[in-house]
């Protein structure tokens, strides 16, 4: 049931509301990617929209 309601959510939710770190999962590839300039805001306006597709 946890995996539908996860599976469900926005995109931009799912990242956000990872556990045990402070900006999410956005925060976690801002640590992977240090030497980039990872702008979290300007990527939650980009992946706003994204609608994932599930194929059985």
């Amino acid at each position: 049931m946890e995996a539908r309601f996860v599976a469900s959510m926005p995109f931009c939710d799912y990242m956000d509301n990872f556990p045990d770190e402070k900006q999410g999962l956005w925060g976690v590839l801002a640590k992977i990617m240090p030497n980039e300039n990872v702008d979290i805001d300007a990527l939650r306006k980009k992946y706003a929209n994204v609608e994932r597709v599930y194929r059985h």
